[in-house]
């Protein structure tokens, strides 16, 4: 992404997301943007409206924005615009204790990820992804590298010189390093369905979704895989925080909450592959994109009345089902917030 009007360290001038930001990523061939920026506190602002509007103009867009960081001050604590309804916002997943370095040996929600939920109820985040203590490029004049290895402020004595290419890896933990992650995955699962090599070789062919072979996904079909991928977390923050946080550490339940969304994404949990590593071979994932619902019905072509077969019988398993809508940009309840599935005659 490109951001014009960086003033300092401390805050970012952004441009209009609808007219200048997206729309020039979008003319450039881009079809999933990654934001790790956002204004404190949940107000439905200007930037939410705009990412709101521009992905409803263009379907065919996904737009994902970090949390925030603020969670140790406790409920409502996303910011904008990542509490935007078509947009994704990514909260942070702990890997290692913050003393020992050991791996965590639940599934942890960090202490400084931001809680939904949004100011008219809507459940934020929408997912997370490791965002503590994450290794990445560092990119920045050799004084700089020097100074962050002291253990001085990222960008401390940098001056207005051009930044250098460098091997250089710096450590950062926030919902920022967490989004482009969720973003890498995004990416990953349009090529899934997009390449013959994946989808069309791997899909059930009794379905009608599956014979058109490879496709180009929606962005909120993107996002909806990526929710129903979500493995539950287990935890939210480490008792050792709770001297920082409003809310103590404490086991969580089945998602979806206002604290990990849908949980953490894992792929292998939704995506079928024709090599072991993939979706459950018993279990089959049936899709359909761009489609209308008139009137709040629609019978998917006749495949909400049939059984699903495997090997020639019916096999009583759980259907675990997700709805995407996309939503106008509004103010108001959201259109775009997921929506309960009932089954009505099976037979």
């Amino acid at each position: 992404m490109t951001l014009t009007g960086v003033t300092n360290h401390d805050y970012l001038i952004v441009p209009s997301l609808r007219n200048v930001l997206l729309s020039t990523a979008y003319e450039a061939g881009a079809r999933v943007h990654t934001n790790s920026w956002g204004n404190l506190g949940g107000i439905y602002g200007q930037t939410a409206y705009d990412a709101d509007a521009f992905t409803f103009e263009h379907p065919d867009f996904l737009l994902i924005f970090s949390a925030g960081n603020s969670g140790q001050s406790g409920v409502e604590s996303c910011g904008s615009p990542s509490i935007s309804k078509n947009g994704v916002s990514v909260g942070a997943e702990q890997l290692h204790d913050s003393v020992t370095d050991a791996l965590q040996k639940e599934l942890t929600v960090t202490y400084f990820s931001s809680i939904g939920p949004t100011f008219d109820g809507r459940i934020k985040p929408d997912i997370v992804a490791p965002g503590h203590y994450v290794m990445s490029a560092f990119a920045g004049r050799p004084e700089a590298i020097v100074n962050a290895a002291k253990g001085y402020p990222l960008g401390y004595g940098e001056g207005p010189e051009k930044v250098v290419e460098t091997c250089a890896v710096h450590q950062m933990s926030g919902t920022s390093m967490a989004a482009p992650t969720v973003a890498g995955v995004a990416l990953l699962i349009r090529q899934y369905f997009m390449d013959s090599n994946f989808w069309a070789e791997a899909c059930n062919r009794h379905y009608s979704s599956c014979k058109a072979g490879a496709f180009e996904p929606s962005g909120y079909f993107v996002k909806a895989i990526l929710l129903h991928a979500g493995q539950a977390m287990q935890k939210y923050s480490n008792p050792g925080d709770n001297i920082v946080t409003t809310i103590s550490s404490f086991e969580l339940g089945a998602p979806p909450d206002n604290y990990q969304g849908y949980g953490t994404v894992r792929l292998q949990n939704v995506l079928p592959l024709t090599t072991p590593g993939g979706l459950n071979p018993a279990l089959d994932l049936v899709i359909w994109d761009n489609r209308r619902i008139f009137h709040g019905r629609d019978d998917f072509e006749g495949a909400g009345r049939k059984r699903l077969l495997r090997g020639g019988y019916f096999s009583a398993v759980e259907l675990s089902a997700r709805l995407r809508f996309l939503g106008r940009a509004d103010g108001v309840q959201a259109r775009g917030a997921p929506t309960p599935l009932s089954a009505a005659n099976p037979d």
